[in-house]
């Protein structure tokens, strides 16, 4: 699954080359597009992430990077599960 899932990474990674931007800031910026009721939330232990992340607030994703990000998760698809086959219990994701 990992591999095969790289390869979104990778159409991620190239869009945001052609941005001149992260794939990081490409990829919160779309969270961020998918409505107002949405909100990224990234964490990082780096001050400069913290500042990339930040800096993502102010980029603006057109309607063709929007689709093309659609276009390519719906052509590969995304594979594996979230937690790895655990359930988020055993993870202790919750408390």
């Amino acid at each position: 699954a990992m591999a095969h899932n790289q390869k979104i990474v990778d159409a991620l990674t190239t869009a945001a080359q052609n941005k001149g931007i992260t794939t990081a800031q490409f990829s919160l910026a779309w969270v961020s597009n998918l409505g107002p009721h949405i909100v990224p939330i990234p964490g990082s232990s780096k001050v400069h992430r913290i500042q990339e992340n930040f800096a993502a607030c102010n980029i603006k994703l057109t309607e063709e990077e929007v689709n093309s990000i659609k276009d390519v998760v719906a052509d590969i698809g995304v594979q594996g599960g979230r937690y790895f086959g655990k359930s988020q219990e055993v993870e202790h994701r919750w408390g």
